[in-house]
Order: structure tokens, then sequence, then C-alpha cells
């Protein structure tokens, strides 16, 4: 594993008052933040690999009509009946990237709207 360490001055300085400031150790701060940055980066990868699966034409779509579909990179890249057996073949290949795993079909995506009470 390789170390990861700041350079930036102003950086460093703005950690260390915050962990401070929240009675945390800077490491854990950091940690804090890298696990809320992916998080989010993960969230927004998905997002986009949902928009690649709706752009897909109707009729390939279709296709996968009783499967569930795996979507990585705006392609698919598996699909399986089971939905247990697709997500193992693809964590197998894939690991903890952002993979899509959604019904096939040609019916819309549901969209979820999640509101926060956190301002």
């Amino acid at each position: 594993m390789t170390p990861i360490v700041l350079r930036e001055e102003s950086l460093i300085e703005a950690v260390n008052q915050a962990a401070r400031q929240e009675g945390l150790d800077t490491a854990e701060l950091v940690a804090r933040a890298v696990r809320y940055y992916l998080a989010a980066y993960r969230q927004q990868r998905i997002l986009i690999e949902t928009d690649a699966w709706q752009r897909l034409d109707a009729q390939e779509r279709a296709r996968f009509e009783g499967r569930y579909v795996a979507v990585c990179h705006g392609q698919v890249v598996d699909s399986d009946p089971d939905q247990g057996e697709l997500y193992r073949r693809i964590h197998d290949r894939y690991g903890n990237q952002s993979v899509l795993i959604t019904p096939g079909g040609s019916q819309p995506a549901t969209r979820y709207r999640i509101r926060s009470a956190r301002r």
C-alpha cells in the first residue's frame, strides 16, 4: 500500500484545524473525508451507468427481458436471470468498481429522489 502525503501547506493546516475543532485525530478526519468523497463518486458513476443503459435503444434493452444486466463504462458487460449470480461474477471481475446491476427490458428505470434533513 502506498502512503498518501499531503504537500499543500494550506490544505494541511485546514485539515489539522478541522480535526481539532471536531475533536478528531487528523488521520480519522482525512479517512472520513475520503470515505464521503468515494461514496459520492460511486453514486455519480451509477447515475452515469443508468443514463447509458437508458440511452440504449428500446429494442436492445428488450433483448434482456427477464434478466438482470450489468453496465460498466456505458456497456452491457454481463447479464443473468439470477441477480445474485450476476452480482458475484461482477464482483469477482470488477471488485469495488461501480457497476450498475438493473433489471433488463425496455421499461424505463425507476428514479428516486432522496431528500436529506441535513443542510
